[in-house]
């Protein structure tokens, strides 16, 4: 009697037979895990979206069984004829000249192996994926920010391991693998439709996967996120939170409003508590005007040394009591 493991993979084996034989062969012997609800999955006319991602996945490995099924076909045929002139070695009395012949042969056969039918080395990915971006974050401005963020992460991916990504249509549907939530539904249809037309990158919806993102764009970047952080960064002073907290703050709201160096200065100088602007008038030697990583030094070591001040005050007001 077949045991439940196995009958899950003869479940889908029997499903996907006359599309993918290799793979339902397989299949059939199935036994660490129950795979039968993806023969509902393949099934069902509701609901084609992972239907045709899992179809796509099968014929590219449809495709590298038989690669390894016509290799292995080719690898038994030159054995046989390797054994065939073995054995006419064997049986039959040579001279020296036969046996360098046979030699050349055999080296022949060796060394004639079809370059296609030796398997392509599969680029080793450096970037991990980021979370799949779903558009469901009601507020605006947080999920036009997710979304700039999972763009940033895509693209980067693409240019490390342009190597794997080497086609539109790996890259629009890696995209495609990306999203979830509202974000999936909202262009499903069209990563469909590619996976559909794969081989008419014509009547595509999108060209390329710049094409893709660019749609996105309007879609889900939509602000002025220059305005917004030029805004927070009015209205961000340092008062009495402590400097490396402030600076922080400080240093990524003027990296987003486009604050040049000579800027940040300025308005570094302005922004610092009372305290860290009186003692920095005390300083006879300041970093140059465009110099913000060293005024930031400055100020952190001015803070530093308020702190130290101020604990050996207490401990002096302790002492004296």
């Amino acid at each position: 009697m077949m045991n439940p493991q196995n009958q899950a993979g003869a479940t889908l084996a029997d499903a996907i037979h006359d599309t993918f034989p290799n793979i339902a062969a397989a299949l059939h012997r199935v036994q660490a895990c129950d795979c039968s609800s993806l023969a509902s999955m393949l099934q069902d006319p509701t609901d084609d979206m992972y239907k045709n991602q899992v179809e796509a996945l099968c014929r590219a490995a449809e495709s590298a069984m038989d690669h390894f099924i016509n290799q292995n076909a080719n690898l038994e045929r030159r054995i046989a004829e390797l054994e065939t002139h073995l054995a006419q070695a064997q049986g039959t009395p040579r001279t020296q000249d036969s046996l360098v012949t046979l030699a050349d042969e055999l080296r022949t056969l060796l060394s004639a192996r079809p370059t296609e039918l030796r398997p392509e080395s599969r680029p080793r990915r450096m970037m991990p994926n980021p979370n799949p971006f779903e558009g469901d974050e009601k507020d605006v401005k947080k999920r036009q920010q997710q979304y700039v963020n999972w763009r940033s992460q895509v693209l980067r991916t693409f240019a490390v391991d342009k190597s794997f990504f080497v086609t539109d249509f790996i890259r629009i549907q890696h995209i495609a693998g990306l999203l979830g939530g509202s974000a999936s539904k909202l262009y499903r249809k069209k990563f469909d439709f590619i996976i559909e037309h794969e081989e008419n990158q014509a009547i595509w919806p999108w060209q390329t996967h710049t094409d893709c993102l660019a749609e996105m764009n309007k879609q889900y970047e939509t602000l002025d996120l220059t305005l917004s952080a030029s805004q927070a960064f009015d209205n961000l002073w340092m008062g009495k939170k402590p400097f490396q907290n402030f600076i922080a703050d400080f240093a990524a709201l003027a990296e987003e409003c486009g604050k040049t160096e000579t800027q940040k200065v300025e308005s570094l100088q302005l922004k610092v508590s009372q305290e860290l602007a009186n003692e920095m008038t005390h300083q006879l030697v300041r970093p140059a005007r465009d110099n913000f990583s060293e005024w930031c030094k400055m100020y952190q070591t001015i803070y530093d040394n308020l702190l130290a001040k101020d604990h050996q005050d207490k401990l002096r007001s302790g002492r004296l009591g």
